[in-house]
């Protein structure tokens, strides 16, 4: 028998028992019961190391003391090993200085001003008044700081990221004016103001919704709208079909009959709101014709154009 399956090692026999029985000594007794010792035997673990572990140890939140710091991979970590890893590599939350760069991909607050997905090999600080940064970068890594009481000037420099005015104002100018004049004002109270040009070279978005100078032109022949055409131009011809679900109130699409008849249709409503009352199925453009249509509550859709029928 062996182990039982908890640990206890039981004998075959018990020679005691046997006697008093009357039971003669006998030799395949004798190698019952050595074989059952070296079954046991066998389970166990050797301290030389000869033994391959062949299933999960149990240790009864006890603790294996004494241990080699690892070397490998796939070996223990010890109390040791781990302290000596975050000495050299973490910051403590005492305070201490970054040598490389410092990559955020979640939130970074500085006092109570956060700032998302921040990159940057500068310091990170909290300054009040008026800080002049000295390259892009310090102008990069001072987004982290915010607005501390009395108003504060950004003074060239690149910011990217989100800057929150936490007191006071948060103002931007540029160091060739002759006089400190702000050219953007972030308030606390959310009216903001700014003076000169604003040139972005990205996307602006309000309310999750791209913003254009000039109406983009999305050429499109028997096509299904993707989110991104909101506030476009889609000439084409055969059957284009809003994805009026993907689009909140206020939308805005047109369309153009570029070179044939353009059949409009809409997936969200079964019928378009017009002047001259309610329409169901596709609307149809004669051949350069254009209309423009608008969702507006309870996804309904208004159109209307030239051309139109």
């Amino acid at each position: 028998m062996a182990f039982n399956g908890s640990g206890v090692f039981y004998r075959v026999r018990n020679w005691v028992a046997d006697a008093t029985a009357g039971i003669k000594i006998r030799s395949d007794y004798h190698d019952a019961e050595d074989d059952g010792f070296a079954a046991g035997l066998t389970n166990c673990i050797t301290k030389d190391g000869q033994t391959v572990i062949t299933q999960n140890i149990p240790f009864n939140s006890k603790r294996i003391t004494g241990l080699a710091d690892p070397i490998n991979p796939q070996d223990a970590a010890t109390k040791a090993s781990i302290a000596t890893e975050i000495a050299g590599t973490a910051l403590p939350l005492t305070g201490g200085t970054i040598t490389g760069d410092l990559t955020v991909t979640g939130d970074l607050t500085a006092g109570d001003t956060t700032v998302t997905s921040l990159t940057s090999t500068g310091k990170v600080s909290a300054v009040s008044n008026t800080y002049v940064p000295t390259t892009a970068v310090d102008a990069a890594a001072f987004i982290a700081s915010g607005s501390y009481g009395g108003g504060l000037t950004f003074i060239d420099g690149e910011w990217r990221g989100s800057i929150y005015a936490q007191s006071g104002n948060l103002s931007f100018a540029t160091s060739n004016d002759t006089t400190p004049d702000t050219k953007l004002t972030l308030n606390n109270d959310n009216n903001h103001s700014l003076t000169g040009n604003l040139t972005i070279s990205g996307t602006l978005n309000s309310n999750g919704v791209a913003v254009f100078g000039n109406i983009p032109i999305n050429p499109q022949n028997n096509y299904t709208t993707v989110a991104t055409d909101a506030q476009k131009c889609i000439p084409g011809t055969g059957t284009n079909t809003i994805n009026g679900a993907l689009y909140p109130d206020g939308t805005c699409i047109t369309f153009y009959a570029n070179g044939a008849t353009l059949n409009v249709n809409n997936t969200e409503s079964m019928f378009w709101r017009s002047p001259g009352g309610d329409v169901a199925g596709n609307r149809v453009l004669a051949n350069r014709g254009i209309c423009t249509v608008l969702k507006i509550t309870g996804g309904h859709w208004v159109i209307s154009g030239s051309g139109l029928t």
